[in-house]
């Protein structure tokens, strides 16, 4: 998908998307093809009018959905119309996930889940949480002790 990305937009380093080659991006929208068996990665508002057999909405967290920009959110209906939009793309599953532990420029966050999946009645909702992976200790951690 990187590679991908890159030819799209070119190798003209970061930053390019905010100055002016996010147009580009929209193009991948218009590639999709829903007969192909792959996974497609796409933002909420390129979903739109498009329909998929499972859909996975990742981030679904209080500052991303609705989306904080400096501690203050966007227009909250406008947010709230763009996640069921969202979620209405999905004919048969719908994942919502979001995270306990996030890691943002080096600081860990603990995100609270986003208002709106409390907005959803409970009996639509089968809640699961995913354990804790246990971290593999190499055969020599002792030795990382010197």
């Amino acid at each position: 998908m990187i590679a991908y990305l890159r030819s799209v937009i070119g190798e003209d380093g970061p930053g390019t998307l905010v100055d002016g080659n996010a147009d580009k991006l929209l193009t991948l929208a218009d590639q999709y093809d829903p007969r192909a068996d792959a996974v497609a990665l796409m933002t909420m508002h390129m979903a739109k009018g498009l329909e998929f057999r499972v859909v996975f909405i990742a981030g679904a967290e209080d500052g991303l959905v609705p989306y904080t920009l400096m501690k203050e959110v966007c227009d909250i209906e406008e947010e709230r119309r763009l996640f069921y939009v969202g979620m209405t793309r999905a004919k048969d599953e719908l994942f919502l996930l979001h995270s306990r532990i996030r890691f943002l420029y080096g600081r860990k966050l603990t995100p609270e889940p986003s208002l709106f999946l409390g907005e959803i009645p409970s009996e639509l909702k089968d809640n699961k949480l995913v354990p804790d992976r246990k971290k593999k200790q190499s055969e020599n951690a002792q030795m990382g002790l010197f």
